[in-house]
């Protein structure tokens, strides 16, 4: 059985389809999980991009504070 569902994020709607099997409630959690974090990584990868090339030309922001 295959279920559609249009999910409402902050860049607009997405239609997300999903192969049901023996445990709907689980799958359904685990996809809207899934869709989450990559809303989450796409809204804020430009930071992250950010982040990452000032550590690699800097060293991470507490670098100093380690003594190994």
């Amino acid at each position: 059985m295959t279920v559609n569902f249009r999910e409402n994020t902050m860049n607009g709607k997405r239609e997300v389809e999903i192969q049901i099997s023996a445990r709907p409630t689980d799958v359904l959690l685990e996809k809207h999980h899934e869709n989450k974090a990559v809303g989450w990584y796409e809204e804020n990868r430009e930071g992250i991009d950010t982040l990452n090339k000032f550590a690699e030309e800097n060293g991470s922001f507490s670098d100093f504070h380690r003594p190994f």
